[in-house]
């Protein structure tokens, strides 16, 4: 794993600047490890970046804003972020702190943050790494002089579009709806949520979708199967969750209590498949969608309470399980949590898809290895294709990188 790597412009031809690995007493590590190979990075004219105050879409920077970020206070409301890309081909993205020496000695909030994310990522994030959640290769710093000053940047697996930029074009589609509700399902399957609420829209700036992998042909890019990341993990936490129903889309009202997590609660309403409020009783003008609101209320509560009154006494049956059970009885039309896995419904038995093998409740209740994740979650195809995938190329065994 390079110490030391070269990042160039190509808006800036006569430098190239040499980034060193950072580190600080709090947070030393060990990140993913970055290929030798790549330890030389090009950044386009067209790969700088900011989300944009207001709409919270991507748009792309000037070389020169992108100099200047970080000199006035203003600057500092977004962070800026690039594409770089390796002479494999391998791109990554490099979220920077320019004109660090200003931020670091203030504590900007995009510092803390940048750290705080780095600190998560180590904490908790390694074992959904290149999954569901980006692979982190650490942080960086370089001196660039007048160009920049001292430049701060987390470098990481680059993972597609925001789904705040996608919405309302052709790719947002149910079936990416669904996607990302199955991400996000998987993220608190793994123990961990976003930041236990998703409150706005703003928050699906961190949801990524990979849409111009080179392995996904251009009719399936709206039918949900992009690959789906979650980014942004500063404020990352721990979480045991107590869902009763997917993030499907359902067309009820469910309360959060009722619904038994707040946080994916949210993002269904969000997603449009829940309503966060009933319907008034005698609307001035009715919707056609009105009249299927209590026939959908009902269904949404008959698959509540079958999860919740499931007769668990003869043998213990873990969670994950009962879920797996609720999502194939009650939404057959829609993709499974967990592709590499099935489930027998008559005793509720789960076997590896691939291989016929039988999965025990210890081994299923308890914490999955990075690996376990991949096999049960990725689809085969994702596994094997390595292309455009940083976390699965230069893979072990187990076709994932560590």
């Amino acid at each position: 794993m390079p110490l030391e790597i070269e990042v160039s412009f190509t808006g800036h031809p006569a430098q190239n600047f040499a980034a060193k690995r950072w580190s600080t007493p709090e947070i030393q590590g060990p990140f993913s490890a970055l290929p030798a190979e790549n330890n030389s990075l090009t950044i386009p004219n067209d790969g700088l970046f900011v989300n944009s105050i207001g709409p919270d879409v991507r748009r792309v920077l000037s070389l020169r804003e992108f100099r200047e970020w970080g000199i006035t206070d203003e600057d500092e409301k977004r962070i800026v972020y690039a594409r770089a890309q390796a002479g494999d081909g391998t791109t990554f993205c490099l979220r920077f702190i320019l004109n660090a020496r200003r931020a670091a000695h203030k504590r900007s909030p995009n510092y803390v943050r940048l750290l705080k994310d780095a600190d998560n990522y180590v904490k908790f994030g390694r074992a959904a790494a290149g999954i569901i959640l980006p692979v982190c290769y650490g942080m960086w710093v370089m001196e660039t002089g007048d160009f920049a000053g001292t430049v701060l940047f987390i470098m990481s697996q680059w993972c597609g579009e925001t789904w705040k930029s996608l919405m309302g074009t052709q790719y947002d589609t149910e079936a990416n709806r669904v996607l990302i509700g199955r991400t996000l399902e998987v993220l608190h399957d793994v123990g961990l949520a976003f930041d236990g609420i998703v409150g706005s829209n703003k928050d699906f700036t961190h949801i990524l979708l990979d849409i111009h992998a080179p392995n996904i042909p251009i009719t399936s890019k709206a039918d949900g199967n992009a690959r789906c990341f979650i980014a942004g993990l500063s404020n990352l936490v721990q979480h045991q969750c107590q869902r009763r129903l997917p993030v499907l889309p359902l067309g009820a009202h469910i309360p959060s209590q009722e619904f038994g997590c707040r946080e994916l609660r949210n993002c269904a309403v969000l997603l449009g498949f829940l309503l966060n409020t009933l319907p008034p009783a005698n609307p001035i003008i009715p919707k056609p969608a009105y009249l299927l609101v209590p026939e959908r209320q009902a269904f949404a509560k008959s698959a509540i309470a079958w999860l919740t009154s499931y007769p668990i006494e003869d043998r213990p049956v873990p969670p994950i399980v009962l879920r797996m059970a609720q999502r194939q009885l009650h939404f057959p039309t829609y993709p499974p949590l967990y592709t590499g896995l099935s489930l027998s419904m008559g005793d509720l038995v789960v076997q590896d898809a691939l291989t016929a093998t039988r999965l025990s409740p210890d081994t299923l209740a308890r914490p999955w290895s990075r690996a376990e994740l991949a096999s049960r979650f990725l689809r085969v195809g994702d596994l094997m294709n390595r292309d455009g995938y940083p976390s699965l190329t230069h893979a072990g065994k187990n076709g994932l990188a560590e």
